[in-house]
């Protein structure tokens, strides 16, 4: 199946499930209700959501496991993404600018938008879905570390598709991060971009190192071997 038939296909069904939903509310109100607030199921247009509190006792084991350690943890953090706030506003800025000049110019802009279809290919799509929701829940997972080591009560945790879009949320209470000093918040809002630049170094790490780890599992010396390559102008 093609990539528009597939993308049709996900906003039929996401249509199918609205319309259902707004069926089974017309005829079965208080029965269907309670059964979205029982298991934390939402059906909105091109939007499914499933919100739960289940996370919330191995996300506050979890935080209260290494008091230290996530004391300097999230600390650092803090400092590491205050530090990267001005080289990322400035790469934002040049890629804006770029956008808006010649053709050449756009072509050397430092940030590329990942589009799917357009300069990403549809056989890999599922690894873009794939590392899209691992980097949200990673993300969504550090503010509530965070928050609980500030005593922040945390509500729950969100997972919602929007179309074809995977993500994860945190619900935790605004006011009680107002009431925080200035650095205690600072560590609760920082603490997700922070996990995801871990996560990037843990990936970039890992494929860094990849050659030389699975170098054993790999022969040498035996078959056709590609030692230079030589671009060739075009006829």
């Amino acid at each position: 199946m093609d990539p528009g038939r597939k993308l049709f296909s996900t906003q039929v069904l996401h249509h199918m499930l609205y319309v259902r939903g707004k069926y089974l509310k017309s005829c079965m109100n208080v029965p269907y209700l309670s059964f979205l607030e029982n298991t934390g199921f939402s059906i909105r247009p091109l939007q499914l959501q499933w919100f739960t509190a289940a996370f919330n006792r191995p996300i506050t084991k979890w935080a209260l496991w290494r008091p230290r350690f996530f004391k300097i943890w999230f600390s650092i953090g803090a400092v590491v993404v205050c530090v990267l706030l001005i080289p990322s506003i400035l790469l934002l800025l040049m890629g804006l600018i770029n956008y808006f000049r010649s053709t050449e110019a756009q072509s050397l802009q430092p940030l590329q938008p990942v589009i799917p279809g357009l300069n990403l290919p549809m056989e890999e799509i599922s690894y873009y879905f794939f590392t899209l929701l691992l980097a949200s829940v990673i993300h969504e997972a550090g503010h509530a570390i965070a928050a609980v080591r500030e005593d922040v009560h945390v509500n729950g945790f969100g997972f919602l598709f929007l179309f074809v879009l995977p993500g994860a949320y945190v619900d935790v209470p605004t006011d009680e991060i107002k009431n925080l000093n200035p650095m205690r918040q600072l560590k609760i809002l920082c603490a997700g971009v922070w996990h995801n630049v871990v996560l990037v170094l843990a990936a970039v790490s890992i494929a860094l190192s990849a050659p030389f780890v699975l170098q054993p599992l790999y022969q040498h010396g035996q078959g056709v071997s590609v030692l230079g390559m030589t671009k060739s102008k075009a006829v």
